[in-house]
């Protein structure tokens, strides 16, 4: 089942109508929740996030933030009982500012219709996590730019991501395998169309000695899951550091983590080509400290699926 403005319906019916301003304009603010053990994980925080990019993007939303959370709860329950042993569901929420009339030859312009507020589930692809886990995460920087925030601000979780799939084209011609991270204007790392980006400073070091180096949280999204590396961080002693990065700041010798939603953290095995060190002990600890926040493994969760 899915949730579209106010009404629970099946996946197969919810639809949007072609004059959408989320086609027309890419108008849509979104943001994605994932469950442990079919409890939604900082639902709070992310409708947070959610409510503020709406705002920003000058997309109403007719309902507050006390109904959305009733709502995403009753649909992880009902949608969770679908799932297979040892799954967990994505929850994905969007929003756009609703039909364009004069699109369809009827009365109405951009911003003049009702919005579209929709929520739908999906059963997290743990086995495309399991390269990640075994093998880290290959990444590259295209000549695509990060947009500015003067064009597009960071703190907006979007769908307006042609810059993301141009980028990504662009790495895979070069290694199918690599994923995207994007620079800005002034050529500073930001992140990937996924995940935020921790360069670490002397991996092979015991966790107390070990610099975490972040780029500023107002040139990349404020990640949930970035703030829980932090907080991993904080409670175990490692120096963390918000300062632009260029491509030169990383090293051979040091290793970098990606931290996102679905996947809560892997490791960097290449930067540009570059092979980064395997931080073994660093991800232990960060994997052990993920399972006291949720109660799951979850390093094991994505390993042992199917």
């Amino acid at each position: 089942m899915v949730w579209l403005n106010g009404q629970f319906i099946p996946q197969t019916e919810a639809v949007l109508p072609w004059n959408d301003t989320g086609l027309i304009f890419g108008a849509t603010v979104t943001d994605l929740i994932r469950t442990f053990n079919h409890i939604p994980f900082r639902l709070s925080q992310h409708l947070d996030r959610f409510f503020l990019s709406a705002e920003h993007a000058c997309i109403p939303l007719n309902y507050g933030k006390g109904e959305v959370e009733t709502v995403a709860g009753e649909l992880i329950q009902h949608n969770a009982r679908h799932l297979k042993k040892k799954q967990d569901l994505a929850l994905v929420l969007f929003a756009t500012p609703g039909a364009v009339g004069y699109y369809f030859g009827q009365e109405g312009g951009p911003g003049e219709a009702n919005p579209v507020l929709g929520i739908h589930s999906f059963p997290l692809p743990l086995q495309r996590y399991q390269k990640w886990i075994h093998e880290g995460v290959d990444l590259a920087t295209p000549a695509i730019r990060q947009a500015p925030n003067s064009l597009l601000p960071t703190g907006i979780k979007h769908r307006s991501r042609l810059h993301w799939w141009m980028g990504n084209r662009e790495v895979k011609r070069m290694n199918p395998s690599a994923e995207a991270m994007l620079l800005d204007m002034q050529g500073h790392l930001t992140e990937t169309a996924f995940a935020n980006f921790v360069l670490v400073k002397n991996p092979e070091k015991p966790l107390g000695k070990q610099l975490f180096l972040v780029p500023p949280i107002g040139s990349v999204l404020p990640g949930v899951t970035l703030e829980v590396t932090r907080k991993f961080a904080m409670e175990n002693g490692i120096a963390w550091e918000e300062k632009p990065l260029s491509p030169q700041d990383v090293k051979v010798g040091d290793a970098a983590l990606l931290t996102g939603t679905s996947f809560c953290f892997a490791h960097v095995h290449t930067f540009n080509s570059v092979r980064l060190t395997r931080p073994d002990s660093t991800l232990e600890a960060l994997n052990h400290f993920w399972k006291g926040v949720t109660g799951l493994d979850v390093r094991q969760q994505i390993l042992a699926y199917p």
